[in-house]
């Protein structure tokens, strides 16, 4: 794929740059799914930094940790400039999920929750834990609301409706 499809086509977050790893230019890289780990050298990605313009880069290699080198960052101090850019991939990059209950967050912000079909809020993030995932449910003029994105509690996610319907009880009886 040239730089310019990978610059023009819908992308996805697949990490971010922690900090410069080594005095090579070498990043530590926190990533936000499994894709980072599958780059492969020569393959290209989209930087975005914290400030300024979003710019092509070209992968040289990714080692575990992960461990991410990239074609012209050269030392330490070009790859600490990058701490906190975004790494992006072109959405058709991803591979579809392959069971029935996964689900990419990007899919799943946005999404109406409903606790048995009365409306709550809309899904603002999904937040990753070790016991399991938690959505971050925003309602208006009210404290967001953490659920966790499990099967005890979802009943049903809807992708093509845009809604997620939650067990009635999971608030308390209170809710």
């Amino acid at each position: 794929m040239r730089d310019d499809d990978v610059m023009d086509a819908p992308r996805v977050v697949i990490g971010e740059i922690l900090r410069a790893h080594g005095v090579r230019g070498a990043m530590r890289v926190r990533p936000t799914g499994a894709t980072l780990e599958d780059l492969r050298p020569g393959e290209a990605v989209t930087l975005v930094p914290r400030e300024g313009a979003a710019r092509p880069a070209t992968v040289v290699s990714v080692s575990p940790g992960p461990i991410l080198t990239l074609d012209g960052v050269d030392d330490r101090d070009a790859a600490d400039a990058l701490r906190g850019a975004r790494v992006e991939v072109p959405e058709a990059r991803l591979p579809a999920p392959t069971a029935a209950d996964e689900f990419y967050v990007r899919d799943l912000v946005g999404c109406e929750v409903l606790l048995d079909g009365a409306p709550i809020g809309t899904v603002g993030e999904v937040h990753t834990r070790p016991a399991n995932d938690v959505l971050e449910v925003r309602r208006d003029g009210a404290d967001p609301v953490l659920l966790p994105f499990t099967h005890d509690a979802v009943r049903e996610v809807d992708l093509a409706a845009r809604r997620i319907v939650v067990r009635a009880d999971i608030l308390g009886e209170d809710a």
